[in-house]
């Protein structure tokens, strides 16, 4: 049987959003093919039990503009495949601005391309101002990578039924078969209803200046912290990370004592 080649594009080994989402689908990977499934990380990643890892070299600017991509994997991932590309079936892809630029080259070793979308990456990097789109003002690059992605994959997997809505209505159809995976642990786990007397703090953290972050709190305020408060009329909220937003401060003004912000600011 051949391997599994699995780019991460995550720091796996740190409780991130996208470190855990990355953690869980290797766990997964590991499960379907145990120790047929080859991690591939940044570098500096590759330490503790991810050592093994193969890691991707950081590049100069002059790597920058010579290969012109996203990431920094695309002129080291065409070396790798050269040398061992035909150990391989499946690549697990996970994040399309990280695979748009690599799908010929894979496919050129006969090898089936699984690409995991995390969001519409187009809404996601204007409306977050990533320097992919020239802080918000051009969205022609990310299309582009998304949609080579989308329509070279040979399946397609997402976390939520929107992102599938969303990324079909720009791109068309796509050949590869849409899978759904939603949000989910590796791991079989026995849920318990919490006792409400013990619930006493809840934390919230990102990175409190990004548009899908401060949105998110907005719906949580609307919809779900009424909630909270019924069952858990005692329980304070701490959201901490850096330069919150002032819908965020607003928040924290409205239910003074109960939330509070811990800020970090940086530039």
């Amino acid at each position: 049987m051949k391997r599994i080649l699995y780019l991460a594009s995550f720091d796996i080994s740190q409780r991130t959003g996208g470190g855990l989402a990355s953690l869980c689908y290797y766990n997964a990977l590991c499960r379907i093919r145990p120790g047929l499934v080859d991690l591939v990380l940044p570098a500096e990643c590759c330490c503790g039990i991810y050592k093994n890892a193969i890691g991707l070299p950081k590049r100069n600017f002059i790597d920058f503009l010579f290969d012109f991509s996203m990431h920094r994997g695309r002129k080291f991932i065409k070396n790798f495949l050269r040398q061992h590309g035909r150990e391989y079936d499946i690549c697990v892809i996970n994040d399309s601005r990280y695979g748009g630029d690599l799908m010929d080259m894979i496919h050129n070793y006969d090898i089936k391309i699984v690409m995991i979308h995390h969001n519409y990456e187009v809404e996601y990097c204007m409306s977050n101002k990533t320097w992919q789109t020239l802080h918000g003002i051009i969205p022609y690059w990310v299309s582009y990578i998304e949609k080579k992605a989308y329509r070279d994959a040979d399946a397609n997997c997402y976390l939520t039924r929107d992102d599938i809505k969303l990324i079909t209505n720009a791109y068309g159809e796509s050949h590869g078969k849409a899978h759904l995976l939603g949000v989910f642990d590796y791991m079989d786990l026995e849920y318990r209803p919490a006792n409400s007397g013990i619930l006493t703090t809840a934390i919230i953290t990102g990175s409190l200046n990004d548009y899908q972050t401060y949105h998110s709190i907005q719906i949580f305020e609307k919809d779900y912290y009424p909630i909270v408060q019924r069952l858990y009329p005692h329980m304070n909220l701490i959201i901490a990370g850096r330069n919150p937003d002032n819908v965020i401060l607003q928040f924290e003004t409205r239910y003074k004592g109960n939330i509070k912000v811990r800020k970090q600011w940086m530039m």
